[in-house]
């Protein structure tokens, strides 16, 4: 009896998977025979019986969220300082001052701070006109440099924002050390009385620009971030909220440029039983993000 003709007409597929090498399930099944190609879910379903508790919820929940979200349709927004666009001022204090510049043969807006540190955040900020109350952001692309404080103190500079109403997803922000050095630092806050977590992404001496593209994984949370062509090993946390306004602004005194920006976005599903993509605002339904069952 052939190999083929056990697979197809025994329940042996357990045994037979018990002598692929577990952790090189990925390399194995594509280079498998190409007469096993069309069993391949067999294997794979015989793989998660064997595996650790909650494996088959999570790769449910996760093929899911590949099926929900390659079936919707996706947006992007795209920004190049080219013309005329709505973006909106906002500062707390009419007293502070900045000005705003573009160079439109750089693709870059310019916004130069003249008044020092303050409790004052000024920017522009852009809302998403048509998106949904459920929009996420799968990814997204932008440059920033900051050339700001050298008096031998530390000073957050450049930011830019992805928010919702009810807070924000996440911020990166440019911060000098007083010395000549910046970081571009990732940070998060839950809520107004929660402490913000911030992130070192890179660190550079002197002038730098630095390019961004993150793409954010909404079973997880978490965000996986290139800096400059390089990836970032650590994931890094975002909250699940739905996106509507975009903003970019200053802190502190100094010379800040944004190149152009990219977000790609998709409408999440509402909620469901099992839910692969869910927002922080969803009502608990005894699921976490990995689709195993709250104890």
């Amino acid at each position: 009896m052939t190999l083929m003709h056990l697979w197809r007409t025994s329940d042996v597929a357990d045994g037979i998977a018990q002598f692929l090498p577990t952790k090189d399930i990925s390399v194995t099944i594509p280079n498998l025979a190409k007469t096993f190609e069309r069993d391949h879910w067999r294997l794979l379903t015989a793989m998660m019986r064997r595996a650790r508790r909650g494996t088959t919820a999570a790769c449910k929940t996760a093929l899911l969220s590949t099926l929900q979200m390659a079936g919707r349709e996706s947006g992007h927004f795209h920004e190049d300082w080219a013309g005329n666009s709505p973006w909106r001022e906002f500062k707390t204090n009419e007293e502070e001052t900045v000005v705003y510049t573009t160079d439109q043969s750089r693709g870059t807006f310019v916004m130069n701070r003249t008044t020092p540190k303050s409790a004052t955040h000024m920017g522009v900020c852009r809302d998403l006109a048509g998106v949904s109350d459920r929009c996420c952001v799968r990814r997204f692309c932008v440059s920033l440099a900051y050339t700001g404080s050298y008096e031998a103190t530390a000073a957050t500079g450049t930011y830019f924002r992805l928010s919702a109403t009810t807070g924000t997803l996440m911020e990166m922000c440019i911060r000098s050390d007083g010395t000549g050095g910046f970081r571009l630092r990732w940070r998060t806050k839950k809520d107004d009385s929660s402490p913000t977590t911030s992130t070192t992404l890179k660190r550079v001496l002197g002038e730098h620009t630095f390019h961004i593209d993150a793409t954010l994984d909404w079973r997880t949370a978490t965000a996986t971030v290139t800096v400059d062509g390089v990836r970032i090993e650590q994931p890094v946390p975002f909250e699940p909220l739905p996106l509507n306004i975009i903003a970019i602004g200053v802190n502190n005194s100094g010379i800040q440029t944004v190149g152009p920006i990219d977000v790609w976005y998709f409408s999440a599903p509402p909620p469901q039983l099992v839910p692969s993509v869910r927002f922080a605002t969803d009502p608990d339904d005894g699921w976490d993000f990995d689709g195993g069952v709250d104890e």
